[in-house]
């Protein structure tokens, strides 16, 4: 899991290379709150790098525990089909 608290400027990948964990990663998913992934366009516009997939809640409302790792399993049973 990587969390980014600060994106503006986005990070730099001198002290700590999160390019090349996600590169490794055989899957990579955007977990956001918001409805138009933000974050996960604002790290290809700067990166180039995509995410295998996304999740996303746009109700105003956290996720919960079961929400998301049922969210989460539904993206690993698709990507190992």
């Amino acid at each position: 899991m990587l969390h980014f608290s600060e994106i503006s400027p986005f990070p730099s990948t001198d002290k700590f290379d999160y390019l090349k964990i996600l590169n490794s990663a055989r899957i990579a998913i955007c977990i956001e709150n918001n409805a138009t992934s933000q974050f996960a366009r604002l790290m290809r516009a700067e990166t180039g790098y995509y995410f295998n997939h996304k999740i996303n809640k746009y109700d105003g409302r956290p996720f919960t525990i079961n929400e998301i790792l049922n969210k989460i399993y539904a993206c690993l049973e698709q990507a190992s089909v």
